[in-house]
């Protein structure tokens, strides 16, 4: 497939929204790649869903033109002398231990980030909230020009909706096939979430104004007689597959090098979606094993790390505002040094790093990036 159009679409869309100099997305470094929480697909079930409600997909790691050694990266784990030590994963033992919170008491951490440092390295990223992903065509089958301006927020309403009862809001998703309603069903399917809408406002008075205008918003869609974005799709399945976003990584991104862990799927899906622009096709990319190439072991270490950022992010801001106020010297320190790395990623290209998540956990990873990582 040909994607010189759609990428001309997203770069003008970042140009107009964000004031992104369309120069960032030639840029010509090699970029190497690993991902968390690849779940394949998601699914609604009877009983819930096929993966925890706060799962992020998070596809992303380094790149420099610096040298990092596997005795280095031993060396800050403190396996300096364990000769059993092939690979250094997220999931060795005593690398992570915990949530974010729990991570950033090891001085390892701040070791590990102080090599990325003296690395000249920069972090990219693609985070995407699995349920926030899974509800946005619902607020976006909407065809409601006047309240567009707040679509952003409707969605993130929406989500904290259905995240305080996963339960009730699951069953209600299962009932309707979602995302593959029927047109019979969509005005009780609409009428539904409103009730949903209902129940949360009972609880959450200082949410008002966001939950009027959804409930606005749903109440408009019951004059249509489709949803568009939730019929035609397979059965309780909101995310078929998550290969389409390796893809999107190769053509936006044609002038770079892209090299990815071994997924036999996406190697395998690459292979029957051939990637084209301008009618050419790109061979931008490559899969390796990770024992045989130190900068994918970072990368496994660094989305690591930012799944537990951004879990800590998604949030209120009061609860992500008290754990901070309360952490140790050791946790402030790697905290600060984390986000000063990042800060340094983002203001070297704002194109590392693309979030696919609510207002209320995008704002406050922004927030604490440009407070700590000065």
């Amino acid at each position: 497939m040909d994607y010189t159009k759609i990428r001309k679409m997203v770069i003008d869309l970042a140009c107009a929204k964000c004031s992104i100099d369309p120069k960032c997305f030639d840029v010509n470094k090699t970029f190497y790649y690993d991902e968390t929480d690849n779940i394949q697909k998601f699914r609604i079930k009877e009983s819930g869903f096929n993966a925890a409600a706060d799962s992020h997909f998070v596809l992303g790691g380094v790149t420099t033109d610096s040298i990092i050694t596997f005795a280095e990266l031993k060396s800050v784990w403190g396996f300096k002398n364990d000769n059993n030590i092939l690979e250094i994963k997220s999931t060795n033992k005593s690398v992570f231990k915990g949530d974010f919170v729990d991570i950033l008491k090891s001085t390892k951490l701040s070791d590990f980030i102080r090599l990325l440092i003296d690395k000249d390295c920069h972090i990219h990223f693609f985070n995407l909230n699995i349920l926030y992903y899974s509800l946005v065509d619902i607020v976006d089958s909407v065809h409601n020009a006047v309240l567009l301006q707040y679509a952003e927020d409707m969605k993130t309403m929406l989500y904290l909706i259905v995240k305080e009862d996963l339960s009730l809001s699951s069953s209600l998703l299962y009932k309707y096939n979602y995302p593959n309603l029927k047109d019979e069903e969509c005005l009780l399917f609409l009428k539904d979430i409103i009730t949903l809408i209902d129940n949360f406002s009972q609880h959450h008075f200082e949410y008002a104004q966001p939950l009027s205008i959804l409930k606005s918003h749903i109440q408009f869609g019951l004059q249509q007689n489709a949803l568009p974005f939730i019929q035609d799709n397979v059965s309780l399945e909101p995310i078929e597959r998550l290969c389409d976003f390796y893809l999107q990584k190769i053509y936006m991104l044609p002038n770079a090098k892209h090299v990815f862990d071994n997924e036999e799927g996406v190697k395998d899906f690459f292979i029957n979606h051939p990637i084209e622009i301008n009618g050419q096709k790109l061979n931008n990319y490559c899969f390796v094993d990770s024992k045989t190439n130190i900068l994918i072991q970072v990368s496994d270490l660094i989305v690591a790390i930012l799944r537990r950022y951004f879990k800590f992010c998604d949030r209120l801001t009061k609860c992500v505002d008290d754990d901070i106020s309360h952490f140790t010297a050791q946790q402030m320190s790697s905290f600060v040094m984390l986000n000063k790395i990042l800060k340094y990623s983002l203001d070297y290209n704002p194109i590392y790093m693309h979030h696919s998540t609510n207002l209320l956990e995008y704002q406050n990873f922004v927030s604490l990036i440009n407070k700590y990582g000065i």
